[in-house]
């Protein structure tokens, strides 16, 4: 039976009734620094959107930034833009992405970096769930996974309406860069990298396919070290790549606003399309519901999104080097989270 193949596949996460369609095709973006400014101008001229929001602190950041949207707004058929500093503005939101947080320092680990962001969001997540309290809210502030739990956490929200960025733009560059190596165009690729982002993050090698052909089967040691054509190569060159362009522009705004429009139109439109996301499991629940820990933590796999945020998870099949990795970057989440302090104030809780 087809119902069968499908539970064997992927693992459910969102009720169907959850599921929305008619709805509004607003947006928010918290956040009007390069990231945010870039996702905007991006959602508006692939028209995305009709109505978006751009909310910051920073009022003359704000004036500035509006001043040159509404400029443009008749080259993008006229969409509604707002700029302001009042969450109110937001209400009814559809999607919710937040870009704002403290920028990582180069001397700073992981668990700072979380600490400071937190405190950060303990002021948003309050006024996201009292403005739009059915929004799908996609994060990308870093750390990206552990952000993401950070506000699932405060908002309460069912895990598959909160999602993070996660791998999804290493992912295409890995798509990419397999294509122009075999020559091919990156559709016949089917290729993810998962996990947490960056030098820790995994490619799945075991799974890449070429119009349903498996590399694998061909060359038996792709991605590993004994590998003699060096596949691996590919891997490091996205990871040495994304430095580079951290450190001489300190983001990497232009690529990941192609990216999360591409993640935003797949939950305002109900594509269903599957896309490797920052989203909640336990341990390695995909793997096999009845073995793993039960760590809550946030990593990405490749998920299939709708308008309810994530609808399934797609149970892949991994190496075992592949899924102990993955349980690595599990433990090393669950450790820097044991760490955080989530407990809401009383002023922001009452926001």
């Amino acid at each position: 039976m087809l119902t069968t193949t499908v539970k064997a596949l992927m693992t459910y996460v969102c009720p169907s009734a959850a599921r929305r369609k008619n709805r509004r095709d607003k947006v928010t973006i918290i956040g009007a620094g390069s990231v945010g400014v870039a996702l905007a101008y991006t959602l508006l001229t692939q028209k995305k959107t009709s109505e978006l929001v751009l909310i910051d602190k920073s009022e003359e950041q704000l004036q500035g930034e509006h001043m040159d949207m509404i400029q443009g707004a008749m080259f993008m058929e006229s969409p509604r833009i707002t700029s302001t500093t009042d969450y109110h503005k937001t209400v009814d939101s559809c999607v919710v992405i937040i870009t704002v947080g403290a920028v990582m320092q180069e001397d700073e680990n992981e668990m700072d970096a979380a600490k400071r962001n937190a405190e950060i969001l303990k002021e948003i997540v309050p006024a996201i769930v009292k403005e739009s309290p059915e929004a799908v809210v996609v994060v990308m502030t870093q750390p990206v996974d552990i952000c993401s739990y950070i506000v699932w956490k405060l908002s309460k929200f069912p895990a598959h309406r909160v999602i993070g960025s996660g791998t999804c733009l290493q992912s295409a560059n890995f798509k990419s860069l397999i294509a122009e190596r075999l020559g091919v165009s990156p559709s016949a690729v089917q290729a993810c990298i998962i996990g947490e982002p960056g030098q820790k993050s995994i490619p799945v090698w075991s799974g890449v396919t070429i119009c349903g052909v498996r590399l694998k089967d061909i060359n038996a040691d792709i991605g590993t070290d004994e590998d003699p054509e060096d596949w691996n190569y590919i891997h490091k060159e996205i990871v040495k790549n994304s430095n580079c362009i951290k450190s001489i522009k300190g983001h990497e705004a232009l690529s990941m606003a192609q990216a999360m429009a591409k993640i935003t139109s797949a939950i305002l439109e109900d594509t269903r399309e599957c896309m490797p996301v920052s989203t909640h499991i336990r341990g390695c629940r995909h793997k096999d519901s009845d073995a793993g820990d039960r760590k809550d933590v946030y990593l990405s796999l490749p998920c299939i999104l709708s308008s309810c945020g994530v609808s399934y998870i797609v149970r892949q099949q991994l190496t075992e080097k592949e899924k102990n990795l993955l349980q690595k970057s599990a433990d090393k989440m669950n450790e820097i989270q044991s760490g955080l302090d989530l407990t809401l104030s009383e002023m922001y809780a009452n926001k």
